[in-house]
């Protein structure tokens, strides 16, 4: 990789994505963590973190397109999103979960669909349906879309990644596999009341290895 490349580039590329390990992964999680830690202190939401808009360098450091930014398709976006509810920083957890999913899957974690609809039946059926609790939050006028959308079971993180695909290159503890689905578990939680915090992942083993090497947030 010259200069910087792009994590969708480098997603796609077989030779980039053989090499990945859990400490690039972690490292780049921490860094988009950081900057969604840092939109929270403003109130300001990012709402199109995907892998096409964060760029990393040789030396591993990211940057996150924001002036110039592509909208990010809806494979990325959070149910709050696709469901018309109020949006705070917890839907850019949400798509950080997805690219996070996306880098440990080694392909898309969600499937694009064509509408919102669509793309929330995706999400149902590939998590399970949220707590009936959840529904109470969505607009009158989207719930009777949704509520056609049948009851799923879904599966668990473990489940939807039943082995690890990284490289095991330098990795050690806490940069370990069942760390990192622990943590991709409580990002893509449904409920973003019940998602965890930019602040709260940061404390995640798998994360706040870079804090114990005194890396600060940027």
């Amino acid at each position: 990789m010259s200069g910087r490349a792009f994590l969708s580039e480098l997603v796609a590329s077989s030779e980039g994505i053989e090499d990945l390990t859990h400490r690039h992964i972690s490292y780049t999680l921490f860094q988009l963590l950081c900057k969604v830690a840092r939109f929270r202190t403003t109130g300001l939401v990012h709402g199109n973190i995907c892998p096409e808009n964060v760029a990393i360098s040789r030396d591993g450091t990211l940057e996150l397109l924001e002036e110039y930014a592509k909208p990010s398709k809806l494979s990325y976006k959070a149910p709050e999103v696709l469901l018309e509810m109020p949006v705070t920083s917890e839907a850019d957890i949400w798509s950080i979960g997805v690219v996070f999913g996306e880098m440990m899957n080694r392909k898309a974690f969600f499937q694009t669909a064509e509408d919102r609809l669509r793309q929330w039946t995706t999400v149902v059926e590939t998590l399970g349906s949220p707590n009936p609790r959840f529904y109470n939050k969505v607009p009158l006028h989207i719930f009777t879309e949704i509520v056609r959308v049948p009851r799923a079971s879904g599966k668990s993180p473990y489940e939807l990644l039943p082995f690890d695909k990284c490289s095991a290159k330098g990795d050690k503890a806490p940069l370990t596999f069942m760390n990192a689905v622990d943590l991709l578990g409580q990002m893509l939680v449904i409920d973003p009341d019940e998602r965890i915090t930019a602040e709260e992942a940061l404390q995640h083993p798998y994360v706040n290895f870079w804090l114990g090497y005194h890396w600060q947030c940027k």
